[in-house]
């Protein structure tokens, strides 16, 4: 994982943690996560297909209405993705003569609605829908040069699922995946701070 992907996360949580741990858990809450993204996306003719993956990161905030349901405003980065232009989308297969390669940065912001399930005491599964705008900035890269091709953004719907761990104190873990439409596809290992 590249070290711009890790350093501002971890600094975070280390943050939050300090703060949230002396306090009795409250229905606002921190969440940090580090992603493992799929990218597969059409954008346009310079690069007709992108499916590659990277590792990113997501942070956000939330607001606990009940034990059964959760409101969440999160940040996504989903890393820099590699492909081919003109139709050769995987980096790793020789169709150089096809075109240039392309660099794909994509960020997010998210709204979600979480219906959470408590199976026990400690664990509980829980959905995610909600609404995500991201923005992709294309780049196209070469031997010698570097050269940003465009911007595309658009706003679809949000699904995902997970399982939390409720541990002593304000602080939870979670595993969840989710999908953005047909865009964008990931898997994380997050933390959860009560306040």
């Amino acid at each position: 994982m590249p070290r711009r992907h890790v350093t501002l996360p971890l600094l975070l949580l280390a943050a939050a943690v300090g703060l949230a741990a002396p306090a009795a858990a409250g229905p606002f809450y921190l969440t940090g996560r580090l992603i493992d993204s799929s990218v597969d996306a059409d954008f346009g003719d310079a690069a007709s297909r992108i499916d590659a993956g990277d590792s990113g990161w997501g942070a956000g905030v939330g607001l606990k209405l009940g034990r059964h349901l959760a409101v969440q405003i999160e940040y996504h980065d989903f890393g820099r993705v590699l492909g081919l232009g003109g139709g050769c989308a995987d980096i790793r297969i020789l169709c150089l003569a096809a075109g240039p390669g392309f660099e794909v940065d994509s960020t997010a912001l998210s709204l979600s609605a979480l219906p959470q399930l408590p199976l026990s005491k400690r664990f509980s599964i829980y959905g995610k829908v909600g609404v995500i705008s991201w923005d992709s900035d294309l780049t196209e890269v070469g031997p010698d040069f570097r050269q940003r091709v465009g911007s595309f953004q658009a706003e679809e719907l949000l699904l995902g699922a997970g399982l939390r761990f409720e541990l002593p104190g304000p602080a939870d873990l979670y595993a969840e995946y989710e999908e953005v439409e047909s865009t964008f596809e990931t898997l994380s290992l997050g933390v959860t701070l009560g306040y």
